[in-house]
């Protein structure tokens, strides 16, 4: 967050005060316009959408040390995040596509720049996230404990709303940046 003095008071910068607002309007219509969650079985429920919606916002605050056209986001596992997650394909962030991809061999990796790791995945978890730190692969999951086992970002429910905690070290190891304005809403940044 940028701070400037005027007339000795602390003023927060343009894109600041932008996150910030995001990040309130996003409480807000979980609060208000979502109804509470309930367990829809195989379905896709309002919080798979919400959490897409996060994925797709996380997007927007982070750097990889490579440019490219396309952002393809793996998705490892199936259920009904998988097919939540179905909605950003085609989507754009700022001038980057980003192309949905189920990952069918977690051996395969080349190209992806995202993989998210739905609670369904069967296969060795810390395998798959070593592989794609190894290769500078944003690693985002919602199972249980997901952060500490060394994913990068965890998205996880805490009463009637989505919250995320964020593994920087990992990140940073992967080579992969992530802003600052995103730190700050995370509910736990692990350093």
């Amino acid at each position: 967050m940028v701070l400037n003095s005027v007339n000795g008071h602390k003023v927060i910068g343009l894109r600041a005060r932008i996150i910030l607002l995001l990040g309130v309007v996003l409480c807000l219509f979980q609060l208000f316009v979502l109804p509470p969650f309930v367990d829809a079985g195989e379905s896709v429920s309002e919080e798979h959408l919400v959490k897409a919606a996060f994925v797709y916002n996380f997007f927007k605050f982070i750097k990889w040390p490579s440019k490219e056209p396309t952002l393809v986001l793996g998705v490892a596992g199936d259920g009904p995040m998988a097919d939540a997650l179905e909605s950003l394909d085609n989507k754009r962030v700022f001038t980057t596509t980003i192309l949905v991809k189920r990952v069918k061999d977690p051996r395969a990796l080349k190209g992806y720049r995202a993989i998210f790791v739905t609670s369904y995945w069967k296969g060795n978890m810390e395998r798959l996230l070593d592989d794609c730190k190894r290769r500078g692969i944003l690693t985002i999951g919602d199972k249980e404990g997901f952060v500490e086992k060394g994913g990068m970002i965890g998205l996880f429910r805490s009463g009637d709303r989505v919250m995320f905690s964020v593994n920087l070290r990992e990140a940073k190891d992967a080579n992969i940046f992530i802003s600052s304005e995103l730190l700050r809403l995370a509910k736990r940044v692990v350093r």
